[in-house]
């Protein structure tokens, strides 16, 4: 099974049931401290409810808050490296795929926020995004 996140008209990601519920948590976990429903949101599209988020309707900070969280989640993950998976010869398809998210959501939180008037973002990495 996999999952399907909608981030806007143009992006969707479905990655494997597994990538999908990892990233999903790791994100939720990023979110926790700044909105907690967000985070809830996150977590209840999980694949054992039916692996299904829309992430369409959220307005320019909901988008740049979700998007700092899986900047950061990446970000701690890479630095654990394999190691931190059970079986380490998942890990190099599972960063690839949260890559793949990462860039979307950059993506869509830059589109977002030029959208509602305020200035562009400039053209950040992922990792530059996340601290910012």
């Amino acid at each position: 099974m996999s999952g399907t996140l909608y981030i806007n008209d143009e992006a969707v990601w479905m990655p494997a049931g597994w990538v999908f519920d990892g990233v999903l948590e790791l994100i939720a976990a990023e979110l926790e401290q700044q909105d907690v429903a967000l985070a809830a949101t996150l977590r209840a599209a999980l694949t054992e409810t039916g692996g299904f988020c829309d992430l369409r309707g959220l307005d320019a900070e909901q988008s740049r808050l979700v998007a700092q969280a899986a900047a950061r989640a990446y970000d701690r993950l890479v630095a654990e490296g394999p190691s931190a998976f059970r079986d380490p010869t998942f890990y190099q398809g599972f960063i690839a795929r949260f890559g793949e998210l990462n860039e979307l959501l950059l993506a869509n939180s830059a589109t977002n926020a030029s959208s509602n008037g305020k200035e562009d973002l400039p053209d950040l990495t992922v990792r530059e995004f996340a601290r910012s």
